[in-house]
């Protein structure tokens, strides 16, 4: 099978952590996988690497108007990827968000390759109180931004074969806007097995540096949309029985929360490395007792299935979350952790609970969780997605898209 991803960012940014690592296990089921995305530089040349097995093609950034925060160039972008998919003779493009260079490609590809099937990935609510928050006042340019995208985001769909989505909450969001529900498929984020293992916890806080006689909670975040629920939790655990406890908080912590710590004086319990080495987060998740995994009761919480999740499960790590959205649950329903009513106070007991755990068996159960959601298994998944749509396109004389009742 002949295979080409449409991503709409540039490399080791948002789904770029969806995208490599599905097209890696379909390479590894068989399948030929190209991805096209876009250059992080203002380069004028096209360049080609090979990710184990995935053939990756960076898209120059020429001038012309840039859409979007991640820098994607109109109309070199598109136009290139259009021409790409007519020229390549692909089964499937797979096109990730609903961005313009994503969008337009796969509207074109009936036009340009009538062949190959189409699908459309939704792994963000970005409408509707997820990413981009409440809508911004029409007459402002963010405004008009706003409406762009929410058009974008339920339509994108309208001219393709089928939808994959991350989370059950997008799949019953998909089918309010009126799609046939027979092809909107169900694709979570994998865990990252072979990246990511269990290793000896004393070891690691010694080449890290960190404590070995303190209960570790680590906290890992590129979007720090509830940090602030870790800092309330350090609050409480104290009067929970649980003092000598640190957190480390990794990744994108901004000024705010890092005031925060200070401002409420938790700075001897809380450790801000900030963004390390994916050595280093290897060493973290293997030091630590707990993954954090905070979660409001927000729209956006409730469609979303973190990467980090499952780096925390394949580290062998139990994770702490609230009952809200896919996360909250996966780790309900396989005990590889605790899921708590989405408070400070619940989420803080639900820790304290699992700090009194006997600690192996539950990271034996992580790790068996991560297993059996593998980006192996993932893609498998997307396969029989695949051969799905194409034997129903091959087998039907209907029209090509789904029926439209309107956004």
């Amino acid at each position: 099978m002949k295979i080409l991803m449409l991503c709409s960012t540039g490399a080791r940014i948002g789904g770029w952590f969806r995208y490599v690592p599905l097209g890696q296990a379909l390479f590894r089921r068989g399948a030929s996988v190209t991805m096209v995305n876009v250059s992080p530089k203002n380069s004028l040349r096209f360049t080609t690497e090979m990710d184990q097995g995935v053939r990756i093609l960076e898209i120059p950034r020429l001038r012309g108007w840039q859409y979007f925060e991640r820098g994607t160039r109109l109309p070199w972008d598109v136009l290139f990827r259009i021409g790409f998919i007519g020229q390549g003779r692909f089964d499937v493009v797979h096109g990730f968000g609903h961005m313009l260079n994503s969008a337009l490609p796969l509207w074109s590809t009936p036009v340009v390759s009538p062949r190959t099937v189409t699908i459309y990935d939704r792994e963000d609510l970005w409408r509707d109180g997820g990413l981009r928050g409440p809508r911004r006042p029409w007459w402002t340019a963010t405004g008009w931004n706003d409406r762009f995208d929410n058009w974008f985001e339920a339509n994108t769909p309208r001219l393709t074969d089928a939808i994959t989505v991350v989370s059950e909450d997008l799949r019953r969001r998909t089918l309010e806007h009126g799609y046939d529900p027979s092809r909107i498929f169900y694709l979570p984020n994998g865990c990252r097995i072979d990246q990511f293992v269990p290793g000896d916890a004393q070891e690691a806080r010694s080449r890290l540096g960190l404590p070995q006689n303190q209960r570790i909670l680590t906290y890992v975040a590129v979007g720090t949309y509830d940090a602030k629920l870790v800092l309330d939790v350090m609050e409480r655990l104290p009067a929970l029985g649980h003092r000598n406890v640190l957190a480390t908080m990794i990744g994108n912590i901004g000024d705010e929360v890092r005031s925060d710590i200070q401002r409420r004086g938790l700075a001897d319990v809380i450790r801000v490395p900030g963004w390390i080495t994916d050595e280093d987060l290897k060493l973290h998740l293997q030091a630590a007792d707990v993954g954090l995994m905070p979660q409001a009761d927000t729209a956006f919480n409730h469609s979303r299935f973190p990467i980090k999740v499952g780096d925390y499960l394949a580290s062998g790590l139990p994770v702490a979350t609230s009952r809200v959205g896919e996360v909250g649950r996966i780790i309900a329903e396989s005990g590889a952790g605790v899921a708590t009513a989405p408070d400070a106070e619940s989420f803080a007991n639900g820790i304290a609970h699992l700090l009194s755990q006997p600690q192996e068996p539950l990271r034996r159960l992580a790790r068996q969780t991560a297993e059996g959601l593998s980006w192996d298994v993932v893609a498998a998944s997307a396969e029989e997605t695949y051969l799905t749509t194409i034997k129903r396109r091959l087998g039907s004389s209907q029209r090509r898209f789904f029926t439209f009742r309107g956004a």
